[in-house]
């Protein structure tokens, strides 16, 4: 093999390591993070404490805060359970179960029908508790967030 030859190889080795590397890094960046969903909660807990709120009305707005994230997080308990349970009836051999499948299926829709209008009373509790002006300050404290995080990705 001529010199030439080599060098052209170890050239796009080099190239192809570099491409590999940046692709990582540009993953590793952009990808939602494990726990974005914590974030979530202590930017929503920040915005929170930003409306210097009188202690007593802010720790009544933070209990509230605190149930609906359980709420939400056994929903999301609930609804991966059900998704497993729909791709294990799915993955078994032999014929399927179809009215099982549907049963399941109808299950889920079930639960992310009330999940969203859990999410929906939640908001307007929160609104009411914190009044027109500060409910607004929260809310588009919140849209922000929202925004700028929508521009990252």
């Amino acid at each position: 093999m001529s010199p030439t030859s080599k060098r052209i190889l170890v050239f796009f080795s080099a190239a192809l390591n570099a491409g590999f590397a940046v692709t990582a890094v540009v993953v590793f960046l952009t990808h939602p993070a494990v726990h974005s969903r914590d974030r979530h909660w202590e930017r929503t807990r920040a915005a929170v404490e930003a409306l210097g709120l009188a202690p007593g009305r802010e720790e009544s707005v933070t209990k509230a805060l605190d149930r609906f994230r359980e709420s939400h997080d056994d929903f999301s308990r609930r609804f991966r359970e059900a998704k497993h349970e729909t791709l294990e009836a799915l993955a078994r051999p032999g014929p399927l179960d179809e009215a099982r499948f549907r049963a399941l299926h109808k299950d889920i829709e079930q639960l992310l029908l009330a999940k969203h209008e859990t999410v929906g009373d939640h908001m307007l509790e929160i609104r009411r508790m914190l009044g027109d002006e500060d409910g607004a300050r929260f809310f588009r404290s919140l849209l922000e967030q929202a925004e700028a995080e929508n521009r990252r990705r």
